[in-house]
């Protein structure tokens, strides 16, 4: 109930998980997460397939569990205009290899994000 409450999720309770929408279920998975107490919450690709709206909620979640309980948070994502709210570092991968580590800002620079996606970066 603590950590359904810490999502804020405790209303739907009594719903059956398959009848949550995505964001919501999602939620629920970090407060099963966190109810282990973890040290270290890591998350992989944390809003795939959420609307604009649940992925907003999800981040800001992630965020607010992550300065309160002062968790090590490591979330993968494949879309960088995730990280700059959320992160504060960033390590880019290309081809498996550590392309830059760094504030969002720095290592996720116009440049370097054309030179790993190529382009003009991710739309």
């Amino acid at each position: 109930d603590e950590y359904l409450e810490l999502v804020g999720l405790s209303h739907l309770a009594d719903r059956p998980f398959g009848h949550l929408s995505g964001g919501e279920q999602q939620r629920v998975a970090i407060a099963r997460a966190l109810a282990q107490e973890p040290r270290i919450l890591l998350l992989d690709e944390p809003t795939v397939s959420l609307d604009w709206r649940s992925q907003r909620q999800v981040l800001s979640l992630i965020r607010r569990v992550h300065l309160e309980r002062k968790l090590t948070t490591l979330m993968v994502s494949h879309d960088p205009r995730e990280t700059f709210d959320m992160c504060d570092r960033v390590a880019l991968l290309c081809r498996g290899r550590l392309a830059a580590f760094g504030p969002p800002r720095e290592a996720l620079s116009d440049a370097r994000l054309r030179a790993v996606f190529g382009g003009g970066g991710p739309a």
